[in-house]
């Protein structure tokens, strides 16, 4: 009886686990045909590679996460893009944890942050659509939650060139109606939160 109280509870708890819904606060492309530009305030969040040019554009995208209770075990993210301009209907898309402050009013080519090639948020193939979907890796993300200081957001790159020396594609900045948004899922069931007690009584 008590092996079943216990695991009703968990489910009840599983089902308050709030999803939530994060503006980015700040946001950025770099271009490399433009080392001193600064272009915070453009409409378009561009990632775009031309190996024959020599042309790279990047985008930086943060989300203040400082009032996520310090408690919360992010399982995974959604970050939703609405797409503006591409040339392809697929392409290799990579967003790594950015590691240095940077301002989405100052921030150029010359300027712009480092970031960790081994802290992958997102590193696929996806398809092209009015609103790309990508699922963010919760381990980073956690990082971010557990520590606010650390958080300097995230920046998409190319991953691959698609065909067959260039790709590129633009979404949508926070300057516009349909800017970057972060939907973050909590893990219902996060280890670090299971107590002696708890186990115990689930294997009654």
């Amino acid at each position: 009886m008590k092996a079943v109280l216990a695991g009703v509870c968990l489910l009840v708890a599983a089902g308050l686990a709030n999803i939530t819904y994060w503006e980015a606060d700040a946001d950025a492309e770099v271009r490399s045909y433009s080392p001193d530009g600064e272009f915070g305030h453009s409409d378009y969040l561009s990632v775009w590679m031309d190996e024959d040019d020599e042309v790279e554009y990047r985008s930086f995208i943060h989300f203040d996460l400082s009032n996520i209770h310090p408690h919360t075990f992010i399982e995974y993210g959604l970050l939703r893009l609405h797409l503006y301009w591409t040339g392809f209907e697929s392409g290799m898309l990579a967003a790594y944890k950015v590691t240095d402050s940077w301002e989405e009013s100052t921030i150029t080519w010359n300027n712009q942050p480092a970031y960790d090639l081994e802290k992958v948020l997102f590193y696929d193939w996806i398809q092209w659509a009015e609103e790309v979907e990508l699922e963010l890796d919760g381990s980073v993300i956690q990082e971010w939650v557990d520590n606010p200081s650390d958080n300097y957001g995230m920046i998409l790159v190319v991953a691959n060139l698609f065909y067959p020396h260039w790709q590129d594609l633009a979404f949508m900045s926070r300057e516009t109606d349909d800017g970057p948004l972060l939907e973050l899922h909590p893990d219902p069931f996060p280890v670090e939160s299971l107590s002696w007690g708890m186990i115990k009584v689930t294997e009654w």
